[in-house]
Parts: C-alpha cells; sequence; structure tokens
C-alpha cells in the first residue's frame, strides 16, 4: 500500500538548527507511515504560478508597508511555499517543518485546500487543484489582505507579511466562497509543546512562538537560544513517539 505523502518547504534563511529540526520532523513522520518530502525555491520555480505569485507578494507589501519584502528572508520563504505546493498533483499532506508528529493518523485527503489548524497555516491537505484555486483567491481578495497588513503594521509596527497573514484575512470568505475548507482539534494537530504534560496532541507545532513561551516560563531555558530550545523539544517529541512504537 502506498504510503500518504507529507511535504515541508525548506530555505536557508539563517535560522539556526534548520537542517537539524527537519531531520526530526522527517523521522517522526516516517514513524507513522508517511513518506516526508522536501521542497524548496527550485520546486516553487517549476510552478507557472510563481513569477506573478512573487510579483504580488511584493506588491502587496509595497501598498500595505511602502517597501518590498526582502528576498531570502523568512517571510518570502513561507510565501514561496504556497508555490511549491502548487507542483503536487497528488492530493497529500502540507506541514511546517516545526509541526512534529505524536502519532498522526494518515487518511486520504482531497483535492481541496483543508487547513487542519484553522487560519494557522502550519498544517493543511490539498492537491494541486486545490493549491491553484487558493491562490486565484488570493489574488482575487488584493485590497483585502492589503488593508489587513496596513493594520497590522499599524498596531505593532511589523512590515513583513507571511503566508498565514495573507490567509487570515480571507479565512472566512474562504470558507464561505468554498474555495477551502478550515477546522481545529487540538487534541489532533496544532497544539503548542507543553514541557511536563502529557501532549496528547498527534502533531505538535513547536513553533518560534512556543520555543519563546517555554524560555520564559522554563528558568533553565533562560540563556539557551531559542533555536535549541526549539530543536530539544522536537528530539523529545520524536523519542517518545518512538518508544511507543517499539
Amino acid at each position: 500500500m502506498e504510503k500518504e505523502k507529507i511535504y515541508t518547504y525548506y530555505e536557508n534563511v539563517n535560522f539556526k538548527k534548520q537542517p537539524e529540526l527537519i531531520d526530526v520532523w522527517k523521522q517522526s513522520w516516517e514513524a507513522s507511515g508517511f513518506e516526508p518530502i522536501v521542497l524548496g525555491r527550485d520546486d516553487a520555480k517549476k510552478s507557472p504560478l510563481y513569477d506573478d505569485y512573487y510579483a504580488f507578494v511584493q506588491r502587496v507589501h509595497k501598498k500595505a508597508t511602502g517597501a518590498e519584502l526582502p528576498d531570502n528572508t523568512y517571510c518570502i520563504a513561507a510565501q514561496l511555499e504556497i508555490i511549491a505546493f502548487t507542483t503536487v498533483s497528488q492530493p497529500s499532506f502540507f506541514s511546517d517543518y516545526d509541526v512534529i508528529c505524536n502519532g498522526y493518523e494518515p487518511f486520504t485527503p482531497e483535492d481541496k485546500v483543508h487547513w487542519l489548524n484553522k487560519a494557522c497555516s502550519c498544517f493543511a491537505t490539498g492537491s494541486k487543484t486545490g493549491w491553484y484555486k487558493y491562490v486565484d483567491f488570493l489574488f482575487e481578495n488584493e485590497d483585502l489582505i492589503v488593508n489587513y497588513c496596513k493594520q497590522v503594521q499599524q498596531k505593532n509596527g511589523r512590515d513583513q507579511f507571511h503566508d498565514q497573514d495573507f490567509l487570515i484575512p480571507i479565512f472566512s470568505k474562504g470558507i464561505e466562497s468554498d474555495v477551502f475548507e478550515g477546522s481545529r482539534n487540538l487534541d489532533i494537530v496544532g497544539s503548542d509543546y507543553k514541557p511536563g504534560s502529557e501532549n496528547i496532541c498527534k502533531a505538535l507545532h513547536i513553533s518560534h512562538k512556543n520555543a519563546h513561551e517555554i524560555k520564559e516560563s522554563h528558568p533553565r531555558w533562560s540563556d539557551v537560544p531559542v533555536d535549541d530550545v526549539r530543536l530539544f523539544y522536537a528530539r523529545e517529541v520524536l523519542n517518545n513517539l518512538l518508544k511507543r512504537k517499539t
């Protein structure tokens, strides 16, 4: 029986421990019966949508902030992963590489994009057909996205926006328009890692935000770089998963 495939996206954006974290991501999903695959900028460039989407991202930033988004940054990588996903023909799973499998059960995904952690873009299913439909919907709602980014900048001064920032303002409209689905069950996917807790969630999102919160709550990590904290707990999830599998 063919394994369900799960894809992530990687560019070197000068985050520490990226390759190590991707290795943990791969091992965790392999242990639960998935075939993990890493896409990159070269894959995104294979999509006929690449140039149009890149120009769209820069146009939104110019309108919202007065400046384009610098290349080779986290935010541009997070944007281009969407275009890389449009090259995947078969319905599959897609996640950020800090979504560590904790025993997630594979199922047969559909063509339509389904955001599995609501308006958080860390985990989804879909196929080329669904991703094309999603990108077209983003193009159609440029003004809505620009206005949202302007509001965020006015509120907190942030001037770089990634894929989730484009999803949030169109999320409800996209569901109402039947462009994509969105759901959340934090026992299944998306919960932050909580040291010392049972962590029953089947796909834990050990994000930079999660790692910062761990550092603030646990004095032992106060002087440790956030990427080291993130990798430590990702490995802990993996090791506990492998123990349960043996």
